[in-house]
């Protein structure tokens, strides 16, 4: 079913002086994008988040991953990610954790 009106993309998400980039950010999703270097993900009880590396290779919480690879998070996540790493972080709602 298509709709016949023309679309409208939703807002660029606003930067919140982190260091990375909200590339989405609701209705149903966010998507946040990081490059190298260690970082602590700590997603809500119930929320599972998709690393997605599209670049570079790191460990995230002992397991080690490469690009092209996807997992899944819950919890406390410490990612460990090498230089000239792109990452993606991508989790149910309608805002950031």
């Amino acid at each position: 079913v298509s709709n016949p009106v023309p679309f409208v993309p939703l807002p660029t998400p606003a930067p919140d002086g982190r260091d990375h980039q909200v590339l989405a950010e609701g209705p149903k999703f966010v998507v946040e994008r990081f490059a190298a270097g260690h970082r602590v993900i700590d997603l809500p009880e119930g929320v599972t988040a998709w690393l997605v590396p599209v670049a570079g290779a790191g460990v995230v919480d002992g397991v080690a991953w490469q690009a092209g690879e996807c997992l899944t998070l819950s919890g406390r996540c410490e990612i460990a990610a090498e230089v000239g790493s792109d990452l993606l972080l991508a989790y149910p709602g309608d805002k950031r954790i």
